[in-house]
């Protein structure tokens, strides 16, 4: 008999398992070797992907180092460019020309109004245009209230009393008949000044600021009339005609009144000379007392018409005036000249606001003199108001002379 056929599970034959079982694991090592390639190539990815990053990092840190060095680099010559303007600017000051825009004289008695914390007077002292025993400065506010409102004040009323000269407190402007030191010069003052007048009331309401301080001004002219010495007149004179007697150059007509400023403006030093400042230096009779009346030029400022209040009171005052009016009659002045007010020009002068210096608020040196409200709140904010954006300008300052016209004068 043959033998049997034997038989494997699954009807395969044995060399055919060797084959299939050989087949089997061949694949799985292929497919080894691939799970390892794809891991292997991974891993390389991913450091190619690092050694990117780190260079790239690397680039952007040097590129912010550049930046940083570039940053140094704009900031030292924006404040090497800021070191050469206040050089010219110092420079420009020891050049400039002060014949003619310093209208002190020593051996004039001279009579400050409305000081603050009296840097000024203190200055007009350190320059020595004043003789310190003919000199006397007054604030309108009590010494408890000044001391409270300016730390400072001390520092430049101790110098003044020292000199000799008076500092007086408690004096109104617009009542000086009232204060015993004024009244002892009354007829013998050379020189009014009062700069910078704000009633200081913070009336928020436009009009009705503009009409008290005009109010304040149209009292003081009014006030301070009675107490300027009398004598021959500072304004320069010219010739009419020939043989027709002299104008007074300085009087304007009722067309002229609107432009008097801006032809004030326009004057150079050169001219300025042309007006005797040194009254002792000439024989003959002293001439008549001056006011003396600095002002910023913009808005709203420039709306209280300082110059026409003076030279057209008697016209004004009836519309501006509360009633009853006054029954002492307004006077008229006349303008001898008028210039630019520079607070350079006096060396320690540290203009303060009415309402007093405040830390955090105020501003030290001469800037809240320089800005107005407005113009300050446009600073604080980086040059907006609102939505609106503002151009931030310092507005101008400007000196005004006068000079009492005798009512013989005006007929």
């Amino acid at each position: 008999m043959g033998k049997k056929n034997r038989h494997i599970p699954g009807g395969v034959k044995k060399g055919g398992l060797h084959s299939a079982l050989s087949a089997t694991l061949a694949e799985q090592q292929k497919r080894q070797k691939q799970l390892e390639n794809e891991k292997r190539q991974l891993e390389m990815e991913k450091a190619r992907r690092r050694n990117l990053n780190g260079a790239g990092g690397s680039t952007k840190a040097k590129h912010n180092s550049h930046e940083d060095q570039d940053k140094k680099r704009k900031l030292s010559e924006k404040e090497d460019g800021a070191s050469e303007d206040v050089d010219e600017r110092n420079r420009s000051i020891k050049r400039r020309k002060r014949t003619g825009v310093m209208p002190y004289c020593a051996g004039e008695k001279v009579l400050l109004i409305g000081e603050g914390n009296f840097s000024f007077a203190h200055s007009l002292l350190l320059l020595r245009k004043v003789t310190p025993t003919l000199l006397v400065a007054t604030a309108f506010d009590t010494l408890e209230v000044a001391q409270e409102k300016y730390p400072d004040l001390m520092d430049h009323v101790r110098p003044l009393k020292d000199a000799g000269a008076t500092v007086l407190f408690g004096v109104d402007a617009t009542k000086l008949e009232k204060c015993r030191e004024v009244k002892e010069g009354k007829g013998l003052w050379d020189i009014v000044v009062f700069n910078f007048p704000h009633v200081g009331l913070g009336i928020t309401d436009q009009d009705r600021n503009v009409r008290a301080n005009q109010t304040l001004l149209l009292n003081f002219y009014r006030s301070v009339a009675p107490f300027l010495r009398t004598g021959p007149s500072s304004a320069p004179r010219t010739e009419k005609s020939k043989g027709k007697g002299k104008k007074r150059a300085d009087t304007p007509s009722d067309d002229e009144e609107e432009e008097e400023h801006e032809s004030d403006a326009d004057q150079d030093d050169a001219d300025l000379t042309k007006t005797p400042l040194a009254p002792l230096l000439t024989s003959g009779p002293k001439p008549a007392g001056r006011l003396l009346l600095s002002l910023r030029t913009n808005s709203p400022y420039s709306l209280w018409h300082l110059p026409q209040l003076a030279t057209k009171g008697p016209l004004l005052a009836p519309s501006i005036l509360p009633r009853p009016l006054p029954p002492v009659p307004q006077p008229t002045y006349r303008i001898i000249r008028s210039w630019e007010f520079d607070p350079l020009d006096y060396p320690g002068y540290e203009h303060r606001r009415t309402i007093g210096f405040k830390e955090g608020v105020s501003e030290g040196g001469n800037e809240d003199l320089k800005f107005s409200a407005r113009e300050r709140g446009v600073r604080k904010f980086g040059g907006k108001v609102g939505r609106t954006e503002v151009k931030e300008k310092a507005g101008g300052m400007r000196t005004w002379e006068l000079e009492l016209v005798i009512p013989e004068e005006e007929d």
